[in-house]
């Protein structure tokens, strides 16, 4: 490899037996793993807001459930968010 050449980076060297590696593939199964989480509470938000703007009676019947899906979207978003910062300092490595 000449000087003028960019060396790889860790990333793009991993192999399947080295740390690098294995942190990825543990940090991708992660992601989606969060990523899934997430969708089944935006669909869970989403559909309590639907039940109770066809059947106003439910608000307060589900207003705690409601919240807690959006307070559990939220943590969900910003542990995805880390999870693929993390996943991106791997790639500039």
């Amino acid at each position: 490899m000449s000087e003028d050449q960019p060396k790889p980076s860790l990333a793009a060297q991993a192999t399947p037996s080295t740390p690098v590696y294995e942190a990825e593939q543990r940090l991708g199964a992660l992601f989606e793993a969060i990523r899934l989480d997430l969708v089944s509470a935006l669909g869970e938000e989403e559909k309590l807001k639907q039940l109770v703007e066809d059947m106003p009676y439910l608000r307060d019947k589900v207003n705690y459930e409601l919240r807690d899906a959006q307070d559990r979207s939220s943590r969900l978003l910003g542990q995805l968010r880390a999870v693929e910062k993390t996943l991106r300092a791997f790639q500039s490595i």
